[in-house]
């Protein structure tokens, strides 16, 4: 077992690469998908850990539903992986966007690897699966300008060029890769505003599943979880440390705070502000993972396709920003409404979704009720908090995903008449002013690792690894503030947007620009 878990640890966090002298006990605080596996690869380089949080990952079933145990925020996640700006977790700090290029692919690495490696990750909730972004405008201009921005082009092109994303289609004038779709029948992408797009494969998480394998990791390496609901860190911070002495761990030399959304009260960080959103889960199988096809839906055209692909389409303006430069003021934005429709595991759907800034006075009010009902780190998974306002944006939302695909409108409509059990989960993306906060604070023996907006799932091994860079700065002066793997140096150094800010060579069309880079390729193997 010993030998597994090791050989378990180094596939996860094989950027964490050292050992700390002795056995410095460190506390991490949450245990969402960034506390868990925070508090893994600090494990891993020798801490002695612990875990403080008032609740932690439940089993998801109508069981624990009825008596009021609900799922905290990472398990409700649509847990696609994307490269970043994501669908609903993009920033607009620059600084902190090239950085999440990093984690990014450092926890893509990962959970490929765990992949490839079913004996030594059986039935963990990852899959591999080729996930398409649709645009209903072209994703390349006709002609290029320099100086101007062109962010889903260079998003695009940035994936087209790193060897570690597999899979890569670009749609183009010959529309290759929305002839795939549209010459199914019967038909399966309807929306014929749709002009444009690209695929490649992305790991996709079923968060129930891989959240209790964290949390049976965690178990296995003997680290503890003290339930403990934390309001003020700094004021609270003594008691803490003698909470984890009680548990003969010793005095924490250091502390590192993963409480997303509730990083604005706990870590006294006001830049800290929700984005409300919600997702469907329809499932397809009685009893969840594993259990028999449900032969209500067993015989809806192109379902199997569903199970095994992910569609996207983005807001309507490729270039939308779905963060404010400030926190909103009390009235508040429209929200950024965008489609996606990712399989979970090998028994749901889940169709999402929506972002939309919360005022300020109403996310004091979130605030207030995390706090009220002592789940510091749970979503509004009870929609009777404002069933209007849900019942409005829901209903766009699934109008929607109807429109864009019609096996999911096939789909959503058999439960509806058949009267098929569903989930509706509503929720709060964790976001900050200025982008994830991932530092050791200034003067202190804290680690901040949190404001990961909509990519949670899909920074989570990257951050939690440099946040142990941090903890070994902070006690012996080494600090890599980056991944050692030196191809994704090069990657973040030859990034696509020299050819958008400052064009070497005059780059008309994208087709020019695939030529000089040999991009037309449609597919890659995996390094």
């Amino acid at each position: 077992m010993e030998n597994k878990l090791q050989k378990q640890l180094d596939i996860l966090f094989y950027d964490t690469d050292f050992n700390f002298e002795g056995n410095p006990s460190i506390a991490v605080i949450g245990a969402g998908v960034a506390g868990l596996s925070t508090a893994l690869s600090l494990h891993k380089a020798g801490a002695k850990v612990t875990i403080i949080s008032a609740q932690e990952s439940t089993e998801h079933n109508q069981a624990n539903l009825d008596k009021g145990t609900y799922p905290i925020t990472s398990q409700v996640a649509g847990a696609l992986w994307e490269y970043p700006p994501a669908v609903c977790g993009a920033h607009n700090d620059a600084d902190s966007e090239e950085n999440a290029k990093a984690w990014t692919v450092s926890t893509l690495r990962a959970l490929q690897k765990v992949v490839r490696q079913p004996e030594l990750f059986p039935d963990v909730g990852v899959h591999m699966y080729p996930s398409g972004f649709y645009y209903k405008q072209k994703i390349v201009p006709p002609e290029i300008e320099e100086g101007e921005a062109y962010p889903t082009m260079s998003k695009m092109l940035n994936i087209a060029k790193n060897p570690y994303i597999s899979g890569f289609i670009y749609n183009g004038d010959d529309d290759k890769l929305l002839k795939m779709y549209r010459d199914i029948t019967p038909p399966f992408i309807i929306d014929k505003d749709i002009v444009d797009g690209f695929q490649h494969d992305a790991a996709l998480i079923d968060t129930d599943v891989w959240m209790g394998f964290l949390r049976s990791l965690t178990e296995q390496c003997g680290i503890p979880v003290i339930q403990r609901a934390v309001e003020d860190f700094y004021a609270e911070k003594d008691d803490i440390s003698k909470a984890v002495e009680d548990q003969g761990r010793g005095t924490p030399v250091s502390f590192v705070i993963c409480t997303g959304v509730n990083s604005n009260y706990v870590a006294k960080d006001k830049g800290v502000y929700p984005r409300r959103g919600a997702v469907y889960r329809f499932p397809h199988t009685k009893g969840g993972p594993g259990g028999d096809p449900l032969p209500e839906v067993a015989n809806i055209p192109h379902l199997d396709l569903l199970k095994n692909h992910a569609f996207c389409m983005p807001v309507s303006e490729l270039n939308d920003n779905l963060t404010e430069p400030s926190i909103p003021e009390n009235e508040p934005g429209d929200p950024s409404h965008f489609a996606f429709i990712v399989p979970r595991g090998d028994h749901s759907i889940v169709v999402g979704g929506f972002s939309e800034a919360i005022g300020a006075d109403e996310a004091n009010d979130s605030f207030n009720y995390y706090k009220e009902s002592n789940r510091m780190d749970g979503p509004y998974t009870r929609v009777d908090i404002d069933k209007k306002y849900y019942a409005e944006r829901v209903q766009e939302m699934t109008e929607k995903a109807v429109s864009f695909l019609q096996p999911v409108a096939d789909l959503i409509n058999v439960h509806k008449a058949k009267g098929l059990h569903n989930y509706l989960y509503t929720g709060l993306r964790p976001f900050r002013v200025g982008g994830c906060r991932l530092e050791l604070e200034e003067g202190t023996n804290i680690v901040h690792n949190y404001g990961h907006g909509g990519s949670g799932v899909s920074w989570s091994i990257g951050c939690a690894v440099e946040s142990t860079h941090y903890v070994r700065k902070l006690l012996n002066g080494h600090y890599k503030s980056k991944p050692k793997d030196k191809q994704i140096q090069q990657l973040l150094q030859n990034n696509c947007r020299e050819y958008v800010y400052t064009p070497l060579k005059k780059i008309q069309t994208v087709g020019d620009l695939y030529h000089q880079e040999k991009l037309n390729k449609t597919h890659r193997q995996t390094p």
